[in-house]
């Protein structure tokens, strides 16, 4: 699969460039979220998990937002919540329509706090690109 991301995506440590290879092992997808909000998914998965990080984008405003995924399910388990320090995002145009190519670039820092208050930093920089699709 031709990977469609140079963004390097780290947690618990500040990205210094270079250091991590695997760091920047990220595909980028775009697709329509309640057909009004474009959601960016930039991160790698196996079909039993993933990691990486979704920015939500709408009426020119985004939100970024990591994700940790498993096939292990654990009831009742609670959310853990995520605290922006920094977010900066660039795109090619204002608005996508389906089929239009998207480039781009992410620069953020959040800081994740679990139900045990355990805080992990999350890191993510650099260049994406896709084609927005329906999900």
């Amino acid at each position: 699969m031709k990977r469609t991301s140079d963004v390097e995506y780290l947690t618990g440590k500040k990205i210094n460039p270079g250091e991590y290879s695997n760091s920047k092992y990220n595909n980028c997808r775009a697709y329509y979220f309640h057909s009004d909000t474009l959601s960016i998914n930039i991160g790698i998965g196996n079909g039993f998990g993933g990691q990486g990080f979704i920015i939500n984008y709408k009426d020119n405003k985004f939100y970024t937002e990591p994700y940790f995924s498993t096939d292990v399910i654990y009831p009742g388990e609670v959310e853990p919540s995520y605290k922006i320090v920094y977010q900066k995002l660039l795109l090619d145009k204002a608005s996508y329509s389906l089929g239009d190519s998207l480039y781009g670039y992410i620069d953020f820092k959040s800081i994740e706090t679990d139900k045990e208050n355990n805080k992990t930093e999350h890191f993510g920089k650099g260049y994406f690109r896709t084609k927005v699709t329906k999900l």
